[in-house]
């Protein structure tokens, strides 16, 4: 039981790291206008030229 509990503690965690990583990355890129799409395209631009 415990270490099932300890999976699924681990797996959000990793979950909620991974989510924060690109809402970081979508705030550098398009909200905030850091950095440039040319060095750096949002992970929402990726994603759709991944699609395509």
């Amino acid at each position: 039981m415990k270490k099932n509990k300890s999976n699924i503690i681990y797996l959000l965690i990793s979950c909620i790291s991974f989510l924060t990583v690109l809402a970081i990355w979508e705030l550098i890129t398009d909200v905030f206008h850091v950095v440039s799409p040319l060095i750096l395209p949002s992970p929402v631009k990726v994603l759709n030229t991944f699609i395509y």
